[in-house]
């Protein structure tokens, strides 16, 4: 017997590529930021405060921002967290590798199923 070769169907690529892409826009997307409601800290000037990363927010990004208490202004300014970025790669490959695992064994049982000759029109 020859050695057993790993490839799969176009259709499990197909819809690994659209799942992927799928997170990657779900990554991108801007979630809000709220955190002015908790600190007390109110944000002026149309400043845009969002985050990125799905399932967990690896970007942090805050606009512009004067405390009313005591009037400081504070700049801009954009945070990373490393952890939550390597979770979201790795929560993202799980998923797409179980859409081709998924894909594959439908195929694939399908494939092993008898079809009948026979049609009835």
């Amino acid at each position: 017997m020859g050695r057993f070769r790993f490839q799969f169907h176009l259709s499990t690529a197909v819809v690994m590529t659209l799942v992927a892409g799928a997170l990657v826009g779900m990554s991108l997307h801007r979630w809000p930021n709220n955190v002015a409601e908790v600190t007390g800290i109110y944000w002026w000037g149309g400043a845009e405060n969002f985050a990125n990363g799905w399932p967990f927010r690896a970007y942090w990004h805050w606009g512009k921002s004067v405390d009313l208490l005591d009037g400081v202004v504070s700049g801009e300014w954009s945070e990373w967290d490393y952890t939550a970025l390597a979770g979201n790669v790795l929560v993202a490959l799980a998923i797409i590798v179980a859409c081709g695992v998924v894909c594959e064994w439908r195929i694939r049982r399908r494939s092993r199923t008898p079809r009948s000759s026979f049609y009835v029109v």
